[in-house]
């Protein structure tokens, strides 16, 4: 029996590295290959870029089967593992999955998104936060999880699936102005332009200390178009932008069915 150790050099590694801010995100998207042998989709790490430094946000895999998971990598979320998005999620939706000291992986609950504008699309997540503290941090090198073999087909098939799975990266940035940082994730079929999207303000408003309407708030966000399998029947967005006030517990995050803080 022998393994594979891979190490991928990183162009945004966060300048210090804090004892507790260790990423388990790629460990976390590889489990698919490194203890079920099965092909982990593309991957897909997404850095966010805030006060002058870079920090991993999560990571989201292209499934084989045509959905899509989201591995938040925030510091001591223990809530889930990931949540997936279905390959039909405008009919049939996603899931959180958690991962138990076992090595189970129960589904927790299902969820949909909120239909926003004549159900054209989807309100999926929003996350808040008061600064990039509590955003794990990102190495210069990343380690992949150990991945082991036992004969020369093997080896060669389990290299070609960690290859096949590189799919670039995703940055997200944010306007330069004050207040609080916000990441909206909105889903939409996929024969929609993702040029109409905008931010769906309800749901900050309720992650924000104070409750103040934001209707009259000009929101100046950013867009980045994930790409989803061919299989999906949906593409992906997320918006970022920041809004004047300070997120309740510093950092929190919403969906339809319930608040996590």
């Amino acid at each position: 029996m022998a393994n594979i150790e891979l190490t991928i050099h990183n162009p945004f590694a966060t300048k210090s590295l804090r004892s507790e801010r260790d990423s388990t995100a790629f460990t976390r998207a590889y489990a698919q290959l490194t203890l079920a042998k099965k092909s982990p989709g593309k991957i897909i790490p997404i850095f966010a870029y805030l006060e002058g430094d870079y920090r991993i946000f999560g990571i989201l895999t292209l499934n084989i089967g045509g959905s899509v998971s989201f591995f938040p990598d925030f510091y001591k979320l223990d809530n889930f593992d990931h949540l997936t998005l279905n390959a039909n999620f405008i009919q049939k939706k996603g899931h959180f999955t958690k991962v138990e000291e076992s090595g189970a992986r129960p589904r927790l609950f299902n969820f949909e998104g909120s239909p926003l504008t004549g159900n054209d699309y989807y309100h999926l997540i929003t996350f808040g936060m008061d600064n990039g503290d509590l955003l794990m941090d990102a190495p210069s090198e990343i380690e992949l999880p150990k991945i082991s073999y036992s004969t020369e087909e093997e080896r060669l098939e389990y290299t070609k699936l960690i290859e096949n799975s590189a799919h670039g990266h995703s940055i997200l940035e944010f306007p330069d102005e004050e207040g609080a940082y916000f990441v909206q994730i909105l889903v939409l079929p996929k024969e929609k332009s993702i040029d109409g999207l905008a931010v769906e303000r309800t749901f900050i408003e309720k992650l924000l200390v104070s409750q103040t309407s934001l209707e009259r708030q000009t929101y100046n966000c950013k867009k980045i178009e994930i790409p989803t399998p061919e299989k999906s029947d949906f593409s992906i967005c997320i918006l970022t932008l920041r809004v004047p006030g300070k997120v309740k517990g510093s950092f929190g995050f919403m969906m339809a069915q319930k608040e996590i803080t």
